[in-house]
């Protein structure tokens, strides 16, 4: 049963507006996590360019979309620098980077912390440069010469 007291699936008016325009998320300033105990945990980031590394990205693993934009400010440069030395391309290596980002933001909630999270980022990024090139193998044609006669 959804809020407007209509069953899910027939197109309810909350559907629409959902589509129209989505949940914003949880407030920017607050986000609340359970504690393993079950009780409820608040943490509030005011200034995220103020916080640790740590700190943005446990906001992040709970759902604080700024967190997440904060550690891909901080770890742009050295993300990018691994993927232009592995894929030796810079369109190729911004893919790389892209992708890399979009796989981070949908498994930030299943990071564990046995490491640390740019060795995590970097693993990823790594395998999205060597998934990259395996394409590029897949579909790479050779030039034809113009002198040869088809």
């Amino acid at each position: 049963m959804i809020e407007d007291g209509t069953e899910a699936g027939e197109g309810s008016e909350a559907e629409a507006r959902a589509a129209i325009a989505p949940d914003p998320g949880p407030d920017p300033a607050e986000v609340t996590d359970l504690d393993p105990d079950g009780s409820d945990a608040v943490m509030v980031i005011l200034d995220v360019t103020a916080a640790d590394l740590d700190q943005l990205v446990e906001a992040a693993r709970v759902g604080h979309r700024e967190a997440f934009d904060e550690l891909v400010r901080r770890t742009h440069a050295d993300t990018y620098t691994l993927a232009r030395r592995l894929v030796s391309d810079d369109e190729d290596a911004q893919d790389v980077v892209q992708e890399a980002y979009l796989r981070a933001f949908r498994s930030i909630r299943k990071f564990r912390g046995e490491a640390q999270f740019t060795t995590w980022l970097y693993r990823i990024t790594a395998n999205c440069a060597a998934t990259h090139l395996g394409r590029r193998r897949r579909h790479r044609h050779d030039e034809l010469d113009e002198e040869v006669a088809v």
